[in-house]
């Protein structure tokens, strides 16, 4: 398996990949890319509160949409409330954390976020955004009707 799409499965606590696979490995149920730079899935039903990305991570699905479907790594995840980004992060993929929980999100520098990345996050008030961030804001934030602030540091251009 090369590509991976996993979609609609909201009861999975954790995956589990075979040290043997050549593409995907697994971390505490994580399933990332086998050179560890890109965050695949994330399991819609574990139960932590915060998630710590990895600091090798570059990245969060497929950076380009591989097929019709894009990936959605943290689609759903119903207890996720907050999340960590590392400095190493490039981008976001399309639909990265569809319909998740959060309410904060606090960026790092030089992160492509694509289109859709955080689309239907319905609790989400607060987002900003640091000095050096690119973001094509074309739906990045569809469906996000609780947002209240939206804070833009120097440096930011999109």
């Amino acid at each position: 398996m090369k590509y991976l799409s996993v979609e609609r499965c909201p009861n999975i606590t954790e995956f589990e990949v075979d040290e043997n696979n050549e593409n995907f490995c697994s971390v505490d149920g994580v399933i990332y890319d086998k050179d560890f730079k890109r965050l695949m899935c994330y399991p819609p039903s574990k139960e932590n509160k915060t998630f710590r990305i990895p600091d090798s991570i570059e990245g969060i699905g497929y950076e380009y949409v591989q097929h019709y479907d894009p990936l959605c790594p943290f689609e759903s995840c119903q207890y996720l409330e907050n999340i960590i980004f590392p400095e190493s992060l490039k981008y976001i993929c399309e639909c990265a954390f569809y319909n998740c929980n959060f309410e904060y999100l606090e960026f790092t520098d030089n992160v492509v976020l694509k289109p859709y990345a955080f689309q239907d996050n319905k609790k989400l008030k607060e987002i900003i955004f640091p000095e050096n961030f690119e973001v094509s804001l074309f739906n990045v934030f569809d469906g996000c009707d609780s947002i209240e602030t939206i804070v833009f540091l120097s440096g930011w251009y999109g």
